[in-house]
């Protein structure tokens, strides 16, 4: 929730992130496979699980965060 109302465009960064990476590993795995692509369907598909984790995760850490209320600091460790 922080980060969507941090970033107003957040979910269409997303999107378009998650979009893009997701034609080009398929574009670079038709090629590089050609034939065999059927038959390897599998490792394709644990390729683009791993490319949607990754990409998602990027784009969430890099998204800026707003925060509302109290402060968010660390306990202190050592009371004084």
């Amino acid at each position: 929730r922080d980060r969507i109302v941090g970033s107003s465009a957040f979910a269409t960064t997303v999107c378009v992130e998650l979009a893009i990476g997701f034609g080009t590993k398929t574009a670079a795995e038709l090629r590089a496979r050609g034939k065999r692509f059927r038959t390897e369907l599998d490792f394709y598909l644990s390729d683009i699980a791993l490319e949607i984790v990754g990409d998602f995760a990027l784009v969430w850490l890099l998204a800026p965060v707003a925060h509302f209320g109290a402060s968010r600091a660390a306990p202190k460790m050592i009371p004084r």
